[in-house]
């Protein structure tokens, strides 16, 4: 084989492994919170959900790992322990207010 070839084949790996490396990170849904059973010891590769049309993310614990990027997006909150940002409601001078209320104070508005 030509040294061009050569090259050419690890350039076409390389850009391949980057372009597969993605993942499915911030892409909104319920997927692994959706499914029975939520969540899956090891690796098992009936333990996904489908995502963009044509496409599986993962809900096992092998998706979970340094050289891998295919778990569904809610894989760390349904599944990893990582809890999902909750928003509470807080109390100001005896009034509840839950987010997204504004407060009114002396013509000032928070």
């Amino acid at each position: 084989m030509s040294l061009w070839l050569v090259l050419f084949l690890i350039s076409c790996l390389l850009t391949f492994r980057q372009v597969c490396a993605v993942g499915f990170d911030g892409i909104s849904g319920e997927y692994c919170s959706t499914r029975t059973p939520k969540c899956c010891p090891g690796r098992d590769d009936q333990c996904s959900a489908p995502i963009l049309d044509n496409h599986l993310c993962y809900c096992d614990m092998f998706c979970n790992r340094s050289d891998g990027n295919d778990c569904c997006p809610d894989f760390k909150a349904v599944c990893g322990n990582e809890a999902p940002e909750v928003v509470s409601d807080c109390t100001h001078e005896g009034v509840k207010y839950s987010e997204g209320d504004s407060i009114m104070k002396n013509c000032n508005k928070w």
